[in-house]
């Protein structure tokens, strides 16, 4: 199996994507019960974690055009 093989980015990169939009879904919610108890703390640690979902399932979107691109 060459170095590329082991490194197949699409299949990591769909493992972030998946991670990544479960992570954002969980902030939303996060937030949203934040919102309504009305605490600001668990509010801004809930869209704190829907950005980080966020930025993740991008990096995975990324790393499978790279894969894609380098299938070609």
């Amino acid at each position: 199996m060459s170095e590329y093989e082991e490194k197949d980015l699409g299949h990591r990169g769909l493992d972030d994507k998946v991670k990544g939009k479960s992570e954002e879904i969980a902030g939303k919610m996060q937030k949203g019960i934040g919102k309504i108890t009305g605490n600001k703390g668990q509010e801004i640690k809930g869209k704190a974690r829907e950005e980080k979902g966020s930025v993740q399932s991008k990096a995975g979107d990324v790393e499978r055009k790279i894969d894609e691109n380098l299938n070609r």
